[in-house]
């Protein structure tokens, strides 16, 4: 009995070691280097492959811009937005460097000016940044716990284990020798690891519960918008690339909630939703298409655009739910591959039926010029498009976006915005133009 113990001991105490050791090493690659003075970014566009895959973390230190040498990786701002490139040209006399992404074709729009230089990227490892990215987020911190509580606790038995083990053995050697017997050992040292042992095991109870429930409620809300597509709208095979595979029961939608302005959707995707509109950007943020209240929102129209599209960029929010759901799909645009596979959406109102050509995706703040809302189309609309390509994680199907036409007032946008985690206050948006179809 005492060998069978002994055995489980150990089994318990490396098990618990390596659910710690596991945290440690997941915590320490962003948290270690920042007291080292570094900053750490999580790569997320594919402008600097093969060199820096996208998912890699990138270990960034202060420099001088002066002393910048051309070559290098730097990281800076560009319009609200953190961007790892190579400087080509370092042009000390206006204070401008001039950078290019290793995978793109041509070199970055705009100079980067002295003050805009975060630093010069010291390392790259791959893979570390997406890891940081789920790590760091709501859920991810809560599994952490979790694997933390877990391996303490772990830990715990397996010290029980082995002071029982020692107690045992022990007794049996003064019964060998002696007909004394051994004295009570205090029961203080029993009493403080049973406590702990409580309070851990309780610790760990909580979690996991708040887990459960949060996993309960992400499945009960993913099926709330399931049969809002099975119930209002259907998809049919189409090969007319201007005829939308999908029609919807608008007459249904607005006997439930007259705000349903739209239906978004995106074959392949988990884009398939109602749009809804109203007075403010808050409240959609925690109702679901109907009135009810839902921790995931619903995809709706921002409060300054017309609700029938008429504005000639109009913004589209959705949560990025870490379950899938929602506009967390929207990330995956970073990919080449992917968006030529998805280079287009459909927007659906009850007037009429538009074909969104996407032509650019990409980090931003929720504070930048990316929002700005254009009422009509001209020289401002004009700089703000060519921005968004020269921003783009990847190179647009040029014949099919057809985005710039001097003179054409009738060009309609769309922005489609999520939240993502590369920063605080970060979005991920894709631009697309309205075409209207059959």
């Amino acid at each position: 009995m005492t060998k069978d113990r002994s055995i489980w001991a150990v089994l318990f105490r490396v098990f618990g070691k390596v659910l710690v050791a596991l945290v440690l090493l997941i915590a320490i690659p962003s948290a270690l280097p920042r007291f080292m003075g570094y900053e750490v970014y999580n790569i997320v566009s594919g402008s600097m492959e093969p060199g820096i895959p996208v998912g890699s973390a990138a270990y960034v230190k202060y420099v001088n811009p002066i002393d910048v040498e051309e070559g290098q990786v730097i990281a800076f701002l560009s319009r609200d937005s953190v961007i790892l490139h190579r400087v080509m040209l370092h042009d000390r006399t206006q204070q401008t460097l001039i950078t290019k992404g290793d995978a793109n074709m041509a070199e970055d729009m705009w100079p980067v000016g002295y003050n805009d230089v975060i630093g010069i990227m010291d390392l790259s490892v791959p893979y570390i940044g997406s890891l940081m990215d789920v790590a760091t987020s709501f859920m991810g911190k809560v599994y952490l716990m979790c694997v933390l509580i877990a391996g303490v606790i772990f830990q715990l038995i397996a010290g029980s284990m082995e002071k029982k083990q020692e107690g045992d053995t022990g007794t049996k050697a003064e019964a060998d020798t002696s007909d004394t017997p051994a004295p009570r050992q205090s029961n203080s040292s029993s009493k403080i690891f049973m406590s702990l042992f409580v309070i851990l095991l309780t610790a760990f109870s909580v979690v996991i519960v708040v887990i459960v429930n949060i996993r309960l409620d992400y499945a009960k809300e993913r099926k709330i918008d399931d049969i809002a597509a099975d119930t209002y709208s259907t998809t049919t095979e189409e090969d007319n690339s201007l005829k939308c595979p999908k029609t919807v029961d608008f007459v249904a939608l607005k006997e439930i909630n007259p705000e349903i302005i739209g239906w978004l959707y995106c074959e392949g995707t988990e884009v398939d939703f109602p749009i809804c509109a109203t007075d403010n950007n808050d409240y959609y943020l925690s109702h679901a298409y109907d009135g009810t209240p839902k921790r995931s929102g619903s995809i709706f129209l921002e409060a300054a655009d017309k609700t029938d599209f008429s504005d000639t960029n109009s913004v589209i929010y959705g949560h990025n739910m870490l379950d899938g759901s929602m506009f967390h799909c929207l990330e995956q645009w970073q990919d080449q591959k992917f968006y030529e596979e998805h280079d287009h959406m459909w927007l659906i109102t009850p007037e009429k039926t538009y074909r969104i050509n996407i032509f650019s995706g990409y980090v931003t703040d929720a504070f930048s010029s990316t929002y700005t809302v254009f009422t009509d189309y001209g020289e401002l609309t004009k700089e703000y498009i060519n921005n968004a390509f020269s921003l783009s994680d990847f190179y647009p199907v040029y014949e099919k976006c057809d985005i710039l036409v001097d003179g054409d007032y009738s060009q309609k946008y769309v922005l489609l915005s999520t939240c993502a985690y590369n920063y605080k206050n970060a979005r991920y948006v894709l631009h697309g133009k309205l075409i209207e179809g059959e």
